[in-house]
């Protein structure tokens, strides 16, 4: 898996709001027994957008923003960037207001996860689809900017997933080509690319999409 520490870097995903009240986790980089790492999810009590930084001594720095309301339902882009103390939640390109926040950010080598948290303290996604994730270990955004209709591979992607297979139990990632292991997935129709045809996306009621391998 890959280790995580305070370098800068970007989480963003595609997702289509089927109900604006869903909640759960987008994307965790938690080893929750270790308190460290970081989580992107909807919080449950909260309906917002929220990036939590998990230092080592299980405490705790908390970046909110935005929320599916806001949002609507249909097909949006959501990102959060760490870029050095700067830490930024947007919608549609859009910033957000956030709290202000240095964060922090312990060593992490547990599998990335999308959907859910294996392994305890599950929090699955419910009323969002989420197809195109790309985990990049740079700042890509520091101001407003236009969405990318398809995530391109280059040497800040980490993590790359399209979800294109539309069927079957693994995920190929495009930026390395290795495999991830889907759990219980849900295939619908996702969003229309026009370079790719019909994209697929993942009704995530029950998805944890785990790193292979070293």
């Amino acid at each position: 898996a890959y280790v995580w520490d305070a370098a800068d870097f970007t989480v963003e995903a595609w997702i289509e709001v089927v109900d604006e009240d869903g909640t759960g986790i987008l994307v965790d980089h938690q080893d929750v027994g270790a308190g460290v790492g970081w989580s992107f999810f909807v919080h449950a009590d909260w309906n917002v957008f929220t990036l939590v930084f998990f230092d080592g001594g299980h405490a705790q720095q908390t970046v909110v923003g935005g929320s599916p309301q806001q949002l609507g339902v249909g097909w949006h882009h959501v990102a959060a960037t760490k870029n050095g103390a700067i830490v930024a939640i947007h919608m549609d390109g859009v910033a957000l207001p956030t709290v202000p926040c240095s964060p922090t950010v312990a060593v992490s080598n547990v599998p990335f996860s999308i959907g859910d948290r294996p392994g305890g303290y599950s929090d699955p996604l419910h009323g969002i689809n989420v197809d195109d994730v790309r985990i990049s270990d740079a700042a890509r955004y520091s101001a407003n900017f236009a969405p990318p209709a398809v995530f391109g591979n280059d040497p800040d992607a980490v993590i790359l997933l399209d979800f294109d297979e539309g069927d079957g139990t693994e995920a190929v990632d495009g930026a390395d080509a290795i495999g991830f292991t889907i759990t219980s997935p849900q295939w619908v129709a996702g969003r229309l690319i026009v370079a790719a045809g019909i994209s697929f996306c993942l009704a995530v009621t029950a998805l944890a999409v785990l790193r292979k391998g070293p």
